[in-house]
This record gives C-alpha cells, structure tokens and sequence, in this order.
C-alpha cells in the first residue's frame, strides 16, 4: 500500500470499489487518491506485477517503473439528461 488507501469491494455490490479516505475529506486527500488510482492504472498498464504485489510480498519498496507511454484523454460522461 504505497498510498495509504483502502479500496475494497462494496458489500451490496461486488463490481463496486469502496475507497477509503470517503470523499467527505479535504480536496487534497482526494488528489492524492485520484494520483494514487493513476499509478495503479500505469502500473497494471505495464504489467508491473512486482510493483503491484509488493505490499503483499512484504517487498518494502519496488523500483520505479519507466516511465509510462501518454494515454489519449478520456472523453467526459455525463448522466443521462445532464447537459
């Protein structure tokens, strides 16, 4: 757990992550969460399974990764019926 946050599955809904801190928190606990998802995303973009497993392995901390390749942005969703 490099960033000290919690994600579980939620308890009514196993295709539901639930993430600790909760988003009644400061904004910049939830950039750090929001950088925190975006190293999990690089690292299994990459494959990284030493990376990922290293908390569970007891490894203290894996190496840096090179760096990842850009991804193309991500279109905006929105409810339906929101402008």
């Amino acid at each position: 757990n490099r960033h000290g946050i919690r994600v579980a599955p939620a308890l009514a809904d196993g295709a539901v992550l639930r993430i600790e801190p909760p988003l009644d928190c400061p904004e910049s606990v939830i950039d750090d969460v929001a950088a925190a998802l975006e190293d999990l995303a690089d690292t299994l973009e990459r494959g990284d399974a030493r990376r990922l497993m290293a908390p569970l392995l007891g490894i203290d901390r894996a190496p840096d990764p090179a760096p990842a390749r850009p991804r193309p942005p991500v279109p905006e969703r929105r409810a339906p019926g929101v402008p």
